[in-house]
């Protein structure tokens, strides 16, 4: 009888760490040493002081308090990932470093660069986190560089925090971009109107649309700040699945991008099927997974909207045929991450997760396999 194929053991970092009593020399030999200590009280932001195997050997006061508030108070052993309770550290076989989504990780691949060459390196740190419940994002600028001490070469880690720039820097770009193009819409309908170029009932309609569309965008954003901090009050009520989906399929169908790509979009749900729900929020979600699947899809080809429950879960899905690589689905719920061209446009696929986890209460998620194309879902809890 032929074995079962042994698991890996990483799928990134190299695994293993360091026997239990060289640890401890390690550990003691940081807290004793002038030069370890003068390097964790000189510097600024996060510092950790890295063994070979990439476990924390010593951390700065900084740290120490700001892991303290979050209930993690020795970080001693642990590797970065462990210590500040990143989602996919529990992932590998060998914990932080060794998961899939460790290989688009700057903390890891700087600390890998700064063993390798010998030289000082930056990178820049996406974390997705679960503080107390929350999907939270979590960016950092990070510089890694090696010393040799008498047991060995050490990595020291500096990481300063950029999230709250990231943030800010995301919503302007992303607020101003529409706003730009409201208020350039807003000007060219009025001056047609004052020019009697076009019927004023005509330009007053498309007038009051474009207003619409842009309050919307200030909801919006509104909603997201609010679910990012676990602040956003929800309104549940009974929603008509049959009737919700149509309405989200006629909205995608006005789409431009829809229209010119001649797509098809098409409803898998059952009759009479009621969820417990904010359906402000729902459609919202939806509406950006229905977006990214018409995005994807080559012309001619269908988007499927599908609904199921199974116990106590109902289950949204929205399906197209493309397949998403995996250095991109590796990234694809971090806050900073996109696709696109354009900066700043990549808060999408981070929304649903902050709406459908934070506010909700759910689950989202996706897969994606060649032959078998792209399925996003949202998994709500039904009592």
């Amino acid at each position: 009888m032929a074995e079962a194929p042994r698991p890996p053991e990483t799928f990134f970092a190299p695994a293993g760490r360091a026997a239990e009593g060289d640890l401890r020399e390690q550990v003691d030999f940081c807290i004793n040493s002038p030069v370890a200590q003068g390097i964790l009280e000189a510097l600024d932001g996060y510092v950790l002081v890295l063994n070979a195997e990439r476990q924390i050997l010593a951390a700065n006061d900084v740290l120490l308090e700001a892991l303290k508030e979050e209930g993690m108070v020795d970080p001693l052993g642990r590797r970065w990932g462990e210590s500040y309770q990143c989602v996919h550290a529990e992932e590998g076989p060998d914990g932080c470093g060794t998961s899939k989504a460790c290989s688009c990780c700057g903390a890891v691949l700087g600390a890998l660069a700064a063993q390798q060459d010998h030289q000082p390196t930056l990178r820049e740190c996406r974390m997705s986190v679960r503080r107390k419940g929350l999907w939270e994002a979590r960016e950092f600028q990070v510089k890694a560089t090696t010393l040799v001490f008498p047991f060995g070469e050490l990595v020291i880690q500096v990481f300063h925090d950029v999230s709250d720039h990231n943030r800010r820097e995301l919503l302007e770009q992303t607020f101003l971009h529409d706003l730009s193009n409201s208020l350039m819409s807003l000007a060219t309908w009025s001056e047609l109107m004052s020019q009697g170029l076009r019927d004023p009932a005509t330009a007053a309609a498309r007038i009051m649309a474009i207003t619409a569309q842009l309050a919307d965008v200030v909801s919006q954003q509104r909603l997201l700040a609010q679910a990012e901090k676990g602040e956003l009050e929800v309104r549940p009520r009974a929603v008509d699945v049959g009737v919700f989906l149509e309405a989200l399929r006629q909205t995608l169908a006005s789409n431009p991008l829809f229209r010119s790509k001649g797509l098809a979009l098409k409803l898998q749900a059952p009759g009479g099927a009621q969820v417990l729900t904010d359906p402000t929020l729902l459609s919202r979600i939806l509406a950006n997974m229905g977006l990214n699947a018409i995005e994807a899809c080559q012309p001619g080809e269908a988007v499927l909207l599908g609904f199921a429950q199974e116990g106590g879960t109902a289950a949204f899905t929205v399906h197209n045929p493309g397949t998403i690589p995996e250095t991109v689905a590796l990234q694809i719920f971090q806050r900073s991450f996109s696709t696109k061209a354009t900066k700043g446009r990549g808060l999408g696929t981070y929304s649903m997760k902050v709406l459908g986890e934070n506010a909700l209460g759910g689950k989202v998620g996706f897969h994606s396999r060649p032959g078998l194309g792209t399925e996003f879902y949202l998994h709500l809890p039904q009592a």
